[in-house]
């Protein structure tokens, strides 16, 4: 098990969001290459940390 720890941010583009973040994207793409991964990280007190998307 691989265990990332960091932050997920949104990247912000004219038209939409995507979520990103070096440490998230470290894990997705350990995710899909078939690795067992657990990523911690928290939620922040600002308008992005309560949108859903």
């Amino acid at each position: 098990m691989i265990l990332a720890i960091g932050e997920i941010l949104y990247d912000i583009f004219p038209e939409y969001k995507r979520l990103g973040g070096a440490p998230f994207d470290f894990a997705f793409h350990l995710k899909n290459l078939g690795m067992p991964v657990c990523f911690v990280s928290r939620i922040g007190n600002d308008l992005e940390g309560n949108y859903n998307m």
